[in-house]
């Protein structure tokens, strides 16, 4: 009797250093002390338990394990029952790895739980169990191989375990497109996946930080929403907007016992709009690009270190118009207008401020420099530009019908399939030359390769009042008095 006694301690201990959850005691609990809140905890009997009250080496109460039938295969990999008995013992040799990984695997295979399921509110969650030997389950990474099994740390009937289960933070930034005109509002939306605990330390709030490069103007939070929920319901204007750049969410109540806010592995989703503006905008290159960080604080160690990143890219670009007379000299001072287009700068360079599609309405006038080069720079390729001649060089005509610009991606290589434009003195097409090759766009020629040529004959000369008009009257005039003196004066002589 000894011998058996002595075995079935051994066992206990055996079992107890398995990792695995257990449970003694009348009433036993199970106490999972950072159970996350909206996570799902189910308790599975792994094997009964019988409790001795007899003293075994000086030992005053013994547990003995067993199991009614035949074991299992996965717990037959590491365990084994005395002949004849019910009791389980481990197999010599079998390390607690091994023992650990098979009881879940075993336990992954369990859909009918003793105890729960039971949604844990965000404090510690408390199951009162009978005597046994458990596994316990969450939904908490229920794809995660290993059966999402907790270990326990304590051997006495009240035990409590750790949920050693973490959902890893994630970091998404998208903006709604990726071309602009300078001017045109963009919309970010960030998202974040986030857990109610690191290992075992609380999480207490989230920080969302955005760099916000100088490129963005007006930056207004729209909405904010938690696991599917809108953060103010009601009451948009209290959103939190980005101060210093960032936003802090608190994720604990103010009880004592800091329960979490929201459910573990809620999404957090934020989204603001900005207008772009042509501070410290770069023009085609490598775009523009601003980055979000998300990092969280726990109750036992504060602001952490780590973060979770994402980062968009906008991208803006620009349109060429070279204005030359027939012999392809360069015509300054031709100032030029297109629908829609408020610009700034001086003679040949400028960049949006605002464009609006569709109105017919002409914007700032733009000058063409010493070369005959317009450029505007901020647009997105998708908005071709419709621009008319305001006023011609002195000498030309000033153009009837518009001409379309068309933003182009620089140092890219493109296809170039429309050439030179002739007009005549009323400002009529008369020719158009088609060319077609393949260039790569440099911004510092600036875009002349992929400039609309518009090409100007002269004027035609009219002549001046008071000039040739009525001078050739006078003579006309005078050579007739002329004529009809020298006739009046052969008459004369005929007669006498």
């Amino acid at each position: 009797m000894k011998k058996i006694l002595s075995l079935v301690l051994a066992l206990c201990l055996v079992l107890a250093s398995c990792a695995v959850a257990f449970a003694a005691g009348e009433p036993a609990t199970i106490t999972i002390d950072n159970a996350s809140r909206g996570e799902s905890y189910s308790v599975f009997k792994i094997f009964d338990a019988t409790v001795s009250t007899a003293t075994v080496d000086g030992e005053s109460q013994s547990i003995a394990y067993t199991y009614s039938g035949t074991l299992p295969e996965k717990l037959a990999e590491v365990f084994t029952k005395i002949e004849g008995t019910d009791y389980v013992v481990r197999i010599d040799g079998k390390t607690n790895d091994q023992i650990s990984k098979a009881v879940a695997e075993y336990a992954a295979t369990l859909t009918t739980p003793d105890y729960g399921p039971t949604e844990a509110t965000g404090g510690p969650l408390t199951f009162n169990v009978a005597y046994g030997y458990y596994a316990i389950k969450s939904t908490q990474n229920a794809d995660k191989e290993g059966g999402n099994v907790i270990s326990v740390d304590s051997t006495h009937p009240n035990a409590n375990v750790k949920d050693k289960n973490e959902t890893v933070p994630t970091a998404d930034k998208v903006v709604d497109q990726h071309e602009y005109n300078i001017g045109d509002t963009l919309t970010y939306t960030l998202t974040f996946n986030t857990s109610n605990f690191k290992g075992n330390d609380k999480v207490v709030s989230y920080t969302i930080t955005d760099t916000l490069p100088d490129f963005l103007d007006q930056v207004t939070v729209t909405s904010v929403t938690i696991g599917g929920v809108d953060y103010k319901v009601g009451d948009p204007a209290a959103y939190p907007q980005f101060v210093n750049k960032a936003i802090t969410i608190p994720w604990v109540d103010t009880t004592a016992a800091k329960n979490s806010l929201y459910a573990n592995g809620a999404d957090i989703v934020i989204t603001y709009t900005a207008v772009l503006k042509d501070s410290a905008l770069t023009v085609d290159g490598n775009g523009n690009t601003n980055k979000v960080t998300l990092t969280r604080a726990t109750e036992e160690e504060g602001p952490t270190q780590e973060h979770w990143d994402d980062e968009e890219t906008v991208y803006t670009y620009a349109a060429a118009l070279q204005k030359v007379d027939e012999n392809k000299k360069p015509l300054a001072g031709a100032t030029f207008a297109a629908y829609g287009l408020q610009a700034t700068g001086s003679a040949g360079e400028y960049t949006v401020v605002t464009y609006t599609a569709g109105t017919t309405t002409l914007g700032t006038t733009m000058e063409t420099d010493a070369q005959g080069q317009l450029v505007i720079r901020g647009l997105s390729t998708a908005n071709p530009l419709t621009v008319y001649e305001v006023a011609a060089p002195n000498g030309y005509n000033k153009l009837i019908n518009s001409v379309t610009m068309t933003p182009v991606k620089i140092d890219e290589e493109v296809k170039k399939s429309s050439g030179t434009i002739y007009y005549d003195a009323n400002g009529k097409v008369t020719n158009e030359v088609t060319e077609t090759s393949y260039e790569k766009n440099t911004f510092n020629v600036p875009l002349l390769k992929t400039a609309v040529v518009v090409v100007n004959n002269r004027g035609a000369e009219l002549p001046s009042t008071g000039g040739m008009g009525t001078t050739i009257f006078y003579i006309l005039g005078g050579l007739l008095v002329v004529g009809a003196a020298v006739i009046l004066i052969a008459r004369r002589k005929a007669q006498d």
